[in-house]
C-alpha cells in the first residue's frame, strides 16, 4: 500500500503517515490528469479523508515521453505507480486536504441567481451541522424574497410598516392571500427561529429544518410554479404552431 506524510486535518497529528486506499484523476485529458484525488487513511486516528495531490514536474515529463498525448495511458501509468506500495512523494507534490461534504438539499428550479446562491449556501451549512449559519442564510433568502413579493404587489399599497421586516412583510402577504393560509402557522415559528439564529446563536437542527422546509415551499410558490406554468404554456403554443 502506497503512503505519504501529511498533517492530519482530523486529529491534528503532525506529519502523520497516510495509507492510500484509492485514487482518481480529476480529469481524463492530458491537461488535467496531473491532478489527483487520493482517498487515504491516517494511521494516527484511522479516519479516511480525501487528499488532493499534483504530479511532480519531472514525473509529468517522464509520462510525456512514455505515453505521449494519450491521457488513458498516463492514468494507467500513475495508477501502477500508486499500487507499488512505496512512498508516493517522489511522484506527487502539493498535498492538500479536500473535505467530502454530505449531500445537500437542492434548491427549487427557476430561482433568481442571488436567491439560488443563498439557498445553496444555507443548505451546505445545514448539511455540515452549522445550524446557526444555515438559519441566517435561509433568513436572508426569506428577506430578499418577501421584499420581491411586496414589490410585485405594490398595487395593493403596502405601507412603510408593512415593508419594514420579514415579520411585517409575511403578515401583509398572508393578509392579502398571496400565500395560502396553511403556511401561516409554520411561518410564525420560522420568524422566531430566524431571529434566534441572527442574534443569540441558539438554533437547533429541528429549527433549521423548519427554516429549510418553509423557505423551500415559499421559493417554489413564488418562483418555481409560475415559471413551470409559463414554460408549459410556451410548449403548448409551440405545439399549436407546428
Amino acid at each position: 500500500m502506497s503512503t505519504f506524510i501529511f498533517d492530519c486535518p482530523n486529529c491534528s497529528a503532525k506529519k502523520s503517515t497516510f495509507d492510500v486506499n484509492g485514487s482518481e484523476p480529476k480529469g481524463v485529458t492530458v491537461s488535467t490528469s496531473n491532478d489527483w484525488y487520493l482517498f487515504s487513511t491516517c494511521r494516527s486516528c484511522s479516519v479516511s479523508i480525501c487528499i488532493n495531490a499534483r504530479v511532480t514536474y519531472s514525473t509529468s515529463l517522464s509520462l510525456d515521453s512514455k505515453c505521449g498525448k494519450n491521457a488513458n495511458l498516463r492514468i494507467q501509468a500513475l495508477r501502477e505507480f500508486l499500487s507499488k506500495g512505496c512512498s508516493i512523494e517522489s511522484g506527487f507534490v502539493d498535498f492538500k486536504y479536500s473535505p467530502i461534504l454530505p449531500s445537500t438539499e437542492l434548491p427549487p428550479e427557476y430561482l433568481p441567481d442571488e436567491v439560488e446562491s443563498l439557498f445553496k449556501e444555507a443548505a451546505k451549512c445545514y448539511a455540515i451541522s452549522c445550524y446557526n449559519a444555515s438559519g441566517a442564510m435561509f433568513r436572508l433568502c426569506l428577506d430578499i424574497t418577501t421584499k420581491n413579493i411586496i414589490s410585485q404587489y405594490a398595487s395593493l399599497n403596502p405601507t412603510t410598516n408593512d415593508k419594514k421586516t420579514i415579520h411585517s412583510r409575511l403578515n401583509w402577504i398572508f393578509n392579502n392571500n398571496i400565500l395560502p393560509k396553511q403556511l401561516e402557522e409554520l411561518s410564525r415559528c420560522i420568524k422566531d427561529d430566524g431571529n434566534d439564529a441572527a442574534h443569540d446563536g441558539s438554533l437547533s437542527k429541528d429549527d433549521a429544518a423548519d427554516l429549510l422546509d418553509f423557505t423551500y415551499i415559499l421559493l417554489e410558490r413564488i418562483y418555481t410554479e409560475p415559471a413551470r406554468i409559463q414554460t408549459a404554456h410556451q410548449r403548448r403554443v409551440e405545439r399549436r404552431q407546428v
